[in-house]
């Protein structure tokens, strides 16, 4: 089945997930073709393909980064069977030819990974979000809702695979910077995850 590339991977049943942005508990490490792209002056996403069913055509995973200001140049670049590593707080892409991708809140983070001379495009943010399911991607509104379905007050992530009113809905996950709360809520059609100061 083909997707477009703000379509994400899973259906979705309404359960809380971790505080990070990885799949289950622990750290993640495959191949995959990544696309990454800006979408907003302050959003950039990266998709992955990495079920090998075709080039750029077959999204099943989208991490989205986002800054409270505007980045300083927009971002567009594609890795072939890139090296993908999901840790808790940030995303790593690297290309056999040295070009990598680091999606995360610490300007150091994922240094330890990356090839000897590879040539690094750092996107630093206070929200990282994995997105889950079908459908379009949401975005994180300016103010959170007044209950949080998992997060709220002091909590550094959270996540849902739907929403309790509509199993189909996608989900998502959140990672947030220091200094920031998470909410993720369900608004009945898919749930939304962001970050958000105190």
């Amino acid at each position: 089945m083909r997707m477009t590339w703000i379509a994400a991977l899973c259906l979705a049943l309404a359960v809380p997930l971790a505080a990070d942005v990885r799949d289950g508990n622990l750290d993640e490490e495959f191949r995959a073709d990544v696309a990454v792209q800006t979408v907003e002056a302050n959003r950039v996403l990266m998709t992955i393909d990495n079920r090998g069913e075709s080039r750029f055509g077959a999204v099943n995973c989208v991490f989205a980064i986002r800054s409270e200001g505007a980045f300083a140049a927009p971002v567009s670049l594609r890795l072939t069977n890139a090296r993908v590593i999901v840790r808790a707080d940030h995303v790593v892409a690297i290309a056999d030819d040295g070009r990598a991708v680091i999606f995360g809140h610490d300007p150091a983070a994922g240094a330890a990974v990356l090839l000897p001379k590879s040539e690094v495009t750092r996107v630093t943010g206070f929200e990282l979000v994995r997105y889950l399911g079908e459908g379009m991607l949401t975005r994180a509104k300016a103010q959170p809702p007044r209950e949080c379905e998992a997060g709220g007050a002091h909590s550094a992530g959270c996540g849902l695979t739907g929403c309790a009113k509509n199993p189909n809905a996608a989900g998502c996950s959140a990672s947030c910077a220091a200094g920031y709360d998470s909410c993720c809520h369900c608004d009945g059609k898919a749930a939304s995850c962001g970050c958000y100061k105190p």
